[in-house]
């Protein structure tokens, strides 16, 4: 495989590299031809003796394959030792690629009890959360509290139960989500 051409896009970051292969055609016998005459006798077409004419040569394409800014290391790769000879090139149309913004992790609005429990203990929190409900005054709130903590099958995100304990350890709402992402992320 030859690399025929690496052309930059003229509208777009990125670069278009072909490869191509050569080969020879085997030479042709071609026999003799009388000449040939019109109705008037006139020659239209000269006798040929028989000769020899030799293959050609054509051009094959194997590969016709864009490489965008992002995708250089990809198109030195597939250059192999030529890619030194191109590197200035390769580094023009490199250097427009901006990394996309990196997308947002999404929340997850329910994790089961033993995800959630498992966060707060490798978070350190599991003590104060206990601590939380063991100072709620009203023993009706308290033994809810207890329900929520230890008998419900998942915690839900808008729970009014979570953004009290939430609110009482001085939890922000980015911290409840990271916490939930992280929970959401443990298998038991």
């Amino acid at each position: 495989m030859t690399l025929k051409q690496l052309i930059r896009y003229e509208n777009a970051p990125a670069l278009e590299a072909t490869w191509v292969r050569y080969d020879q055609l085997p030479d042709v016998e071609v026999p003799a031809s009388p000449a040939l005459y019109d109705k008037d006798g006139n020659e239209v077409q000269p006798a040929v003796e028989a000769h020899t004419r030799p293959g050609e040569v054509i051009e094959t394409v194997l590969k016709c394959q864009a490489y965008s800014n992002a995708q250089m290391d990809m198109l030195r790769a597939d250059l192999g030792a030529d890619a030194a000879q191109y590197e200035d090139l390769i580094a023009e149309v490199e250097a427009t690629y901006v990394p996309p913004e990196p997308q947002p992790i999404p929340v997850p609005q329910q994790i089961t009890r033993a995800q959630g429990k498992a966060a707060l203990i490798m978070q350190g929190l599991w003590g104060a959360v206990l601590d939380y409900v063991a100072a709620i005054q009203d023993p009706i709130q308290r033994a809810l509290a207890e329900v929520a903590l230890n008998d419900t099958l998942t915690w839900e995100r808008s729970s009014p139960f979570l953004s009290a304990v939430v609110n009482g350890l001085g939890m922000t709402d980015e911290q409840l989500d990271a916490l939930f992402i992280q929970a959401g992320g443990i298998a038991l």
